[in-house]
């Protein structure tokens, strides 16, 4: 209580401080027309004192108006107002008026002066009044005056002052109140500020080192020197990268959206490349999902469309995503319609799956921020439960709206329908001449697990031929398919890639007479020969209108990562700012492609003395750096003399993505701003935007001719062969396309076989399935890596056998692994002798076992624990160095050469986690370390 006493006092402080003149305004003209209103009442009834006492407080109160007006000071105004309310007040309470009436009005004047004027200026008038009241009527004054009954005299003053007492009471409860609210307000205005400043903060720590992992990622793909191994765990790499990058733009929109500061940047778009990106993504969020994706998409909407792009694909891509989570078996099903409006088109985009389904009770929770339904049964699915209620809030402020509808059980459908100016009324996907076209399609639909994917390729195929307007003809056997391209003279065939493998040479053949186009995924893709196309799943009517008229993309997977490269400027001069190296590499390579005049710095400060001394055409200035950051340094740019600085463009690089950055940047001197991690379809935007125009040039391509050969090797070697068992291509493929360095792998592999062939048949007959399991697990990898795909393959099998404790089928299946083992050292052999390269091995001079000298326990076990260091670190010569230095030694009276040297072969060959496992091995039987564990 006291608490609240002491801050309101306070309060009432601050407030005298404070003068309304609004209020007053108010004020006056409410009393200006009060006694206006009383004059021509009193001037009426001939009460002609009253009159005079009205009048003259309405030109009172006018010319307090015009004092205001002329001094502009409200505590003035205020007080000449409250000498015309007192004069009027003391006039009726002495006047009387009729019958005694007049003192009534004085009740009004606390409420009025209290609401008006607030507790101090209010409360205090109405106190002063109070104490005048109490004087008249409790002392000999009211004597002079109206003469009222005792009742009035002696209870009037007491009413007065309760009626004061309530309205002081009202004022200070709401002055309370009010300091409350303030105070409220003022805290959420700082957890607002608090929450910016942290999600300001996580999206730069987060997004750079983001920038630099999905960055490399992207330059590593663009190299074509690259196995297909690295290229594969890499593109994982840079997907996962992606995924935990879409969680924090998911936080980070949902929070814009909080705060109504999302923002809506409408173009012309793209409809074709649209789709085409929502597809790579699912593809990509697929995986090995044994699951069909389709889609249907009018060929008929119109190709220029005015809209968000990069928020529709969020949509899109956001439902896509969901329903490939919870879909095991069938299909995920994309469709996009339209319909014809005055304003332009409404686009209606459908996702459809056979996936788990929704129960209708949870169909509500659906877009609700942070909700998963069914959480208890799909605990392993990810995701923070943000996409639909960021999806439904992006729909509804583009102008839409979104529907769910879902069966639980058997899958679910998201629609959304968005309104979208047009550009250009033409199709997205139209063929060249399409009567000219005869299409056969052979994919046998019963290898679909699914009869509804079946009925949905047959669908498929139908709204293929009835839309682009070719003649399409379907079949499920071969000899029909064959019977079809005699009958009449078939232009395309288009075939999948079991059928194709089934019937290689065939296709092959057919290719010299027709287009023959292979439909494959893009994970687990087979190479096609020469004469066959090939394109990728999703079949639907553009890919295959790019078929007809002749528009495959690539199947290079290097050409496709600068597929969005759309112009080159080797002209052009390009300064890049970063104190981050890591974040220049990236930057770099994502702009190597355009073939410009790259500069790098890492300071404000160098880039101000760089812009002294270099024309530069266009600049990209990283936004945190210390010292001076990229805002200051724009700013120091901006002042400096000359057009030149005020019109060179400035691109702010920054991971501090929030909602309001954009215009921070316009305002702080920026042309544009790239978020990090960079987008590359982003980047080329920006470029060609803000890049003089006469710079651009048609992209550039590199194609990359593969390494040369070592110097010393004078005559070119002869042409590999293929075997049955090796596939020289793919062991290639391992080495980036290096020729020389495969040969020198098959060539230790072949080495080294023998020895190993024996061991494994040892190992068996020992009953030492612990070491078996380790060998077999690296004959899988060496043998994947020379090409021998079905040896890797079968290594893998005893090895999860070994893994498992499943001895029986390891006694069983070794005979055959050991029959294929020969069988490809046998072919490695043949290949190397055609490469004209000797296998003869090295001697090294090495130590007979009775000459060893003996090793303690104790150097043994310190030499074990720094083998076992180097191996956990990767540092593979210091492990091999080390386990070679211990093969030449004996401990105990046994050798230490087998499996020291085993060790370090491994450790040698970069397998240093198989050398640790053998390493450990060796240790539990020789019972090395074991006192120290106890």
């Amino acid at each position: 209580m006291f608490e609240t006493i002491r801050r309101s006092i306070n309060r009432i402080d601050e407030n005298s401080k404070k003068v309304d003149g609004k209020t007053a305004h108010i004020c006056a003209l409410i009393l200006l027309i009060v006694s206006a209103f009383m004059t021509i009442v009193n001037i009426t009834t001939e009460e002609t004192t009253m009159a005079w006492v009205t009048g003259g407080a309405a030109v009172w109160l006018l010319l307090c108006e015009g004092v205001y007006s002329l001094t502009k000071k409200p505590t003035l105004f205020v007080m000449m107002i409250f000498v015309a309310l007192y004069g009027m007040c003391m006039y009726f309470m002495i006047n009387g008026g009729v019958e005694g009436f007049s003192i009534l009005w004085l009740l009004l004047a606390p409420p009025a002066l209290s609401y008006f004027f607030g507790i101090f200026y209010g409360g205090g008038f109405g106190s002063f009044l109070a104490v005048s009241v109490f004087t008249y009527m409790w002392t000999p004054l009211h004597t002079y005056g109206y003469p009222y009954p005792p009742t009035y005299i002696q209870r009037f003053p007491i009413i007065y002052f309760f009626d004061l007492l309530l309205c002081l009471v009202i004022q200070a409860r709401i002055l309370e109140y009010s300091l409350r609210q303030s105070e409220l307000i003022a805290t959420v205005k700082e957890a607002d500020r608090s929450k910016s400043d942290f999600l300001a903060n996580m999206s730069h720590e987060i997004r750079t080192p983001m920038n630099a992992i999905i960055g490399m990622c992207e330059l590593i793909l663009r190299e074509q020197r690259i196995s297909d191994t690295v290229r594969e765990n890499c593109f994982n790499i840079q997907s996962s990268g992606k995924s935990l990058l879409s969680i924090i733009n998911d936080i980070l929109d949902f929070s814009k959206i909080e705060s109504g500061k999302l923002e809506l940047i409408e173009s012309e778009l793209n409809i074709a490349s649209l789709i085409n990106d929502v597809v790579v993504m699912s593809n990509t969020r697929k995986g090995n999902k044994k699951i069909e994706l389709m889609v249907h998409a009018d060929p008929m909407i119109p190709r220029g469309l005015v809209g968000d792009e990069v928020r529709i694909r969020q949509i899109m891509i956001n439902l896509m995503t969901n329903a490939i989570k919870f879909t095991e078996t069938g299909a995920v099903v994309l469709k996009l319609s339209y319909s014809k409006q005055a304003y332009g088109i409404n686009l209606k985009i459908t996702v459809e799956d056979s996936g788990i389904g929704i129960a209708e009770k949870n169909l509500d929770k659906l877009f609700e921020s942070f909700q998963q339904v069914d959480t208890r049964k799909n605990r392993a699915v990810e995701g923070t439960g943000l996409g639909l209620a960021i999806s439904k809030r992006l729909v509804t402020q583009m102008g839409g709206f979104i529907n769910v509808s879902s069966v639980y059980g058997k899958g679910s459908v998201f629609s959304f329908v968005i309104p979208m100016k047009v550009t250009n009324p033409e199709p997205f996907i139209q063929i060249d001449n399409p009567k000219q076209h005869n299409a056969v399609a052979f994919i046998r639909m019963q290898k679909f697990t699914v009869a509804a994917v079946e009925k949905k390729y047959a669908e498929l195929m139908r709204e293929i031929s009835t839309q682009l307007g070719i003649r399409l003809r379907h079949t499920v056997d071969f000899d029909e398919m064959l019977q079809m391209l005699r009958d009449e003279k078939t232009t395309h065939l288009f075939i999948g890639k079991e059928e194709y493998l089934e019937h290689k040479e065939q296709f092959l053949q057919l290719s010299d007479t027709l287009s023959v186009i292979l439909i494959q995924d893009m994970i687990d893709a087979v190479e096609v020969p020469e004469g066959i196309r090939c394109i990728y799943k999703p079949l639907y009517t553009m890919s295959v209108a790019n078929a007809i008229n002749n528009k495959s993309s690539s199947s290079n997977p290097g050409e496709r990562r600068n597929a969005g490269i759309s112009f080159s400027a080797p002209k052009a001069r390009i300064l890049i700012v970063d104190d981050n190296e890591i974040n220049l590499k990236v930057a770099c390579g994502l702009m190597r492609p355009y073939h410009m005049q790259l500069l790098t710095v890492n300071s404000g400060r160098e880039a101000i003395a760089m812009l002294r001394s270099k024309d530069v055409d266009l600049v990209l200035m990283d936004h945190m750096m210390p010292e001076m950051d990229g805002v200051e340094t724009t700013s120091l740019i901006r002042k400096m003399e000359g057009e030149y600085y005020q019109k060179l463009p400035i691109i702010a690089l920054t991971a501090n993505a929030v909602s309001g950055v954009r215009e921070m940047f316009i305002a702080s001197g920026f042309d544009d701003f790239v978020a990090k991690p960079i987008e590359p379809g982003l980047l080329d935007r920006v470029l060609k935007t803000h890049l003089p125009k006469e710079y651009l040039m048609p992209p550039v391509s590199a194609p990359y001719h593969g390494p040369e050969r070592r110097a010393g090797n004078e005559n070119s070697p002869a042409p590999h062969t293929e075997t049955t068992n090796i596939a020289v291509n793919v062991g290639i493929g391992y080495t980036g396309g290096d020729t020389d360095a495969y040969y020198e792998i098959l060539a230790m592999y072949v080495r080294k076989g023998q020895e190993k062939r024996i061991l494994l048949e040892h190992l068996v007959q020992q009953q030492d399935w612990n070491t078996y399991t380790i060998e077999v697990h690296a004959l899988k990898s060496t043998s994947l890596n020379i090409g021998a795909e079905g040896l890797s393959a079968f290594a893998k099998k005893l090895e999860m056998a070994g893994k498992a404790g499943d001895h029986d089928a390891i006694h069983k299946e070794n005979h055959a692994l050991l029959t294929l083992y020969d069988t490809v050292l046998g072919e490695g052999k043949m290949l190397l002798e055609q490469q004209g390269i000797a296998l003869d091995p090295k001697t090294t001079g090495a130590a007979s076992d009775a000459d060893m000298a003996p090793i303690s326990k104790e150097l043994l076990l310190d030499a074990c624990t720094r083998i076992a260091a180097c191996c956990e670190s990767y540092d593979s010569d210091g492990a091999a160095e080390a386990a070679n230095e211990v093969s030449k030694y004996c401990y105990e009276g046994v050798s230490l050469k087998d499996a020291f040297s085993r060790i370090a072969a491994y450790a040698a060959d970069f397998e240093c986690d198989t050398a640790l496992e053998l390493l450990r091995s060796t240790m539990d039987e020789m019972h090395i370390g074991k006192e120290q564990e106890a």
